[in-house]
């Protein structure tokens, strides 16, 4: 992942991925054709605050 204002990478950016994966495949097993594109964006309310 790109550099992040908030420091080094920790445990609440693997709980996102793993929110969203569970989401996404929840979906996909009732049947709904759904696409997981993963993405950030880094420069938002973080950059804003420092």
């Amino acid at each position: 992942p790109p550099p992040n204002v908030t420091g080094s990478l920790h445990m609440g950016h693997a709980l996102n991925n793993t929110l969203q994966d569970i989401l996404i495949r929840f979906e996909r097993m009732r049947g709904r054709d759904a696409l997981w594109q993963p993405g950030t964006d880094h420069a938002g309310i973080a950059t804003q605050m420092v």
